[in-house]
């Protein structure tokens, strides 16, 4: 029995990275994967004899379990919650839902949100937002 090249591990750890760097850049969506990855093992296996195609069908193997491994990890938001609008401009209508935290120049508020407006159109949404002012605005 042969043992394992040195460079095993590590050429199986770039393709997990390269699959999680996969799954955050092309959001593909499960059963694409599934898809791959059955056609990937499947030409791993017609490959058996020639040990470097072998390898190089394991690792993209490899890269599509990773990407799965993501996007079953990352939280998917509702319809109708808050957090569909990260990182983008909205004005939001809420009630304060805890006692504000007051600082040196600064007051934090947390936000229990019930509708926010996107341009023209207002939307129901929930949850909460943490809304970061200065000490006397």
């Amino acid at each position: 029995m042969r043992g394992i090249a040195p460079l095993t591990l590590i050429y199986v750890c770039c393709a997990w990275i390269a699959g999680i760097y996969v799954a955050h850049q092309l959001a593909v969506s499960p059963p694409y994967l599934w898809l791959g990855m059955v056609l990937l093992a499947l030409t791993a296996w017609l490959f058996r004899a020639n040990r470097t195609r072998r390898f190089i069908a394991v690792l993209g193997v490899v890269i599509l379990v990773a990407a799965m491994r993501t996007t079953a990890a990352l939280p998917q938001p509702s319809p109708t919650s808050i957090a569909l609008y990260n990182n983008r401009p909205v004005h939001v209508k809420g009630i304060i839902s805890r006692v504000p935290i007051v600082e040196d120049t600064r007051m934090k508020l947390v936000v229990r949100v019930t509708e926010l407006q996107d341009g023209a159109t207002r939307v129901p949404v929930a949850g909460q937002v943490l809304i970061t002012t200065p000490l006397y605005p």
